[in-house]
């Protein structure tokens, strides 16, 4: 609710400057940045980490882009700080490698996701019994794909503008 008020004011007060479309785009660039940075914080503060579950590395990073493309910048930031931790419902998918685990939850999870559904534009970072949160390479937008109907749901409570979005909205609701 917090963020919305700012954006709203960061909007009005723009507006009430004659800025131009780039300056406006800037200033609510900046406030979804901050939320997202805020979001990150607080995640780190309330979720508690996976025994054994280390954080990527490039190289694994290397690896995954190679096979799946060009990870959107606010799923990368998830994967290189948040990947070894867990709310109480949700474990997001590990994208580190070892020598014990040579594949990583994030490539076969995204592997599997593929054979199902050949949807290219999208990675998934969280599974909810064989269900998937899937994040948009290109504009960050989030949707649940449901496997019984091997489709995304069309319910608006199962759509999310960002993984900031999502972070706020679901993973952190569920830790409270």
């Amino acid at each position: 609710m917090l963020f919305k008020r700012r954006l709203v004011c960061v909007v009005l007060c723009a507006l009430s400057f004659s800025c131009t479309d780039n300056t406006l785009a800037s200033l609510v660039d900046l406030e979804e940045d901050n939320a997202f940075e805020a979001t990150l914080k607080e995640v780190k503060q309330v979720c508690f980490p996976l025994k054994g579950a280390p954080l990527p590395t490039k190289k694994d990073f290397q690896v995954i882009e190679e096979k799946f493309g060009t990870l959107h910048p606010q799923l990368r930031r998830v994967l290189e700080e948040l990947s070894h931790l867990s709310s109480r419902f949700y474990d997001l998918l590990s994208a580190s490698r070892s020598q014990a685990w040579p594949v990583s939850e994030f490539e076969k999870t995204n592997y599997k996701f593929l054979e199902k559904s050949s949807l290219k534009t999208y990675h998934v970072f969280c599974c909810n019994n064989g269900d998937y949160f899937c994040v948009n390479k290109e504009t960050g937008a989030v949707g649940y794909w449901q496997h019984e109907e091997e489709e995304f749901s069309t319910n608006e409570n199962n759509c999310w503008s960002s993984l900031g979005d999502w972070l706020r909205r679901t993973f952190l609701v569920n830790q409270i």
